[in-house]
């Protein structure tokens, strides 16, 4: 089984180490892009100063000079002197000026695009940035007539012949930091990987101690006595889990509750017929004449019937088989109800108890057909064996949608209106019932029970006339 917590900090960790390198990333290659921006611009820069200093001079015939495009400027040209390379070209294609270094191949080459930089590899294989820049060379106004000032103090226009300025950097500097910074961003990286998982650890581990204390209070839950949780404590989060478990215990508590009443009320009903058998026992063991040991051994027998009938009752209310469902199929009443009047008829009769039952022939009901047989048995014994001499029982079965509802009622009745709420009830009986012993009060709570199980809703009433109505019809 996975573990919460080591699941937290793994996709923690993940999320952060990938927020980390994906920002070291875009960090490096910001900084990459500003670092060549830097080095090109200054690059940029030197090649205007040097196109600067191109000058279309106005011939002079007095010096002897032929005029045309010159490149003002007396100092070295070479790397050493100026740490790059340049070079100079006319519009015709000729050299003004060029770095003695300056490598043949880029010479010979097209000439880039006038305005950018593009990188270029030297013939001793180092790195370097080519800028290139063609802006008109810069003219001295011809001489006024009469005018006597020297050429260099004329001021310059812009010529109409273009140049072309390419200055040639070596790009090993620029390199050097893009990988010291690369270093640096890594450096960075691990060390705010290692900070991250410390805090990512300790962020889950402190924000679990709520999940151990809710875990806790589990543990201190009492399974006789279940008590409550309290949610004030908790994070909002688990807040919805308390009060689902909340739930829960209330559930529990009811079941254990209803399970207490149940085990108390049968283990009070097999009492009487427990102590009758010791009794019979004891007497038989004392007094072992034949004839007294024959009725002992009847009454015992008769005993040993009512108390399975009883614990096959039980058995039928508190089971849960995980088979109901798939026996479950429809079930016609009327022969089921035919049968059961024709068992208690010798007795109705005796009784002169009248008896109507209008059932319909297709009515049916979805229930395996153990269970059907039981609620329409228990129904008919009920009513049979409380309609006092004379009365009356009348059956209607209906056919519904579903399932069929039939009504019973049986009467008079020696019931009182606030018993009503008590006769699906385990183990409850009437005043008059309670000293028969073959009354266990189960009858009733059988039929509650698989009536609920079956989709089934089951209704008692008492009419002016004390008469007892039962409807049972499908759940609303």
């Amino acid at each position: 089984m996975s573990s919460l917590r080591g699941m937290l900090v793994r996709r923690l960790a993940f999320g952060a180490g990938l927020v980390v390198l994906c920002s070291g990333a875009a960090g490096f290659l910001l900084a990459r892009s500003g670092l060549r921006r830097v080095v090109d611009q200054s690059l940029l820069h030197r090649a205007e100063t040097f196109a600067s200093l191109v000058v279309d001079e106005v011939p002079d015939p007095e010096d002897n000079e032929p005029g045309g495009l010159v490149f003002d400027y007396q100092g070295p040209i070479d790397e050493l002197s100026l740490g790059l390379l340049v070079r100079i070209s006319d519009d015709r294609g000729g050299t003004l000026a060029q770095s003695p270094e300056w490598p043949a191949q880029i010479a010979e080459a097209a000439p880039a695009r006038p305005g950018t930089v593009t990188a270029v590899n030297l013939p001793d294989g180092r790195a370097a940035r080519l800028a290139t820049l063609s802006p008109f060379a810069r003219a001295e106004l011809p001489p006024e007539p009469g005018d006597d000032e020297p050429n260099e103090d004329r001021p310059l226009v812009e010529s109409s012949r273009r140049i072309t300025v390419q200055v040639l950097g070596p790009a090993t500097l620029l390199h050097d930091t893009e990988r010291a910074v690369l270093a640096a961003i890594l450096s960075g990286a691990a060390l705010s990987g290692a900070g991250v998982a410390v805090v990512v650890m300790a962020s889950v581990r402190n924000g679990l101690v709520p999940v151990r204390r809710l875990a806790g209070a589990l543990d201190g839950v009492n399974p006789r006595r279940p008590n409550e949780i309290a949610a004030a404590d908790l994070p909002s989060e688990l807040a919805p889990i308390a009060g689902g478990i909340n739930d829960l215990l209330v559930r529990i508590r009811a079941a254990m509750a209803r399970e207490e009443r149940f085990t108390d009320a049968a283990a009070h009903e097999l009492r009487t017929p427990l102590a009758e058998l010791t009794s019979i026992a004891s007497v038989a063991a004392r007094h072992p004449e034949p004839e007294r040991l024959r009725r002992g051994i009847d009454a015992a027998g008769e005993i040993a019937s009512e108390m399975t009938e009883l614990i096959e009752a039980l058995l039928l209310i508190s089971r849960r088989d995980e088979g109901y469902e798939s026996a479950t199929c429809s079930i016609v009443l009327a022969p089921i109800i035919g049968v059961e009047l024709e068992r208690h008829r010798p007795a109705l009769a005796k009784a002169s108890i009248d008896v109507a039952c209008d059932a319909a022939e297709d009515a049916c009901w979805s229930m395996p057909p153990g269970a059907a047989r039981a609620v329409l048995r228990n129904l008919i014994d009920n009513a049979a064996e409380y309609t006092q001499g004379g009365g009356r029982i009348r059956i209607v079965v209906r056919r519904g949608h579903s399932d069929a509802s039939i009504e019973i009622a049986n009467g008079p009745v020696e019931l009182r209106s606030e018993q009503i709420a008590h006769l699906f009830e385990p183990f409850w009986r009437g005043d008059l019932a309670r000293s028969d012993r073959r009354h266990r009060g189960i009858g009733l709570a059988i039929v509650a029970e698989f009536c609920e199980r079956a989709g089934l809703a089951a209704e008692a009433n008492l009419t002016n006339e004390r008469m007892l109505e039962i409807r049972i019809a499908p759940r609303a």
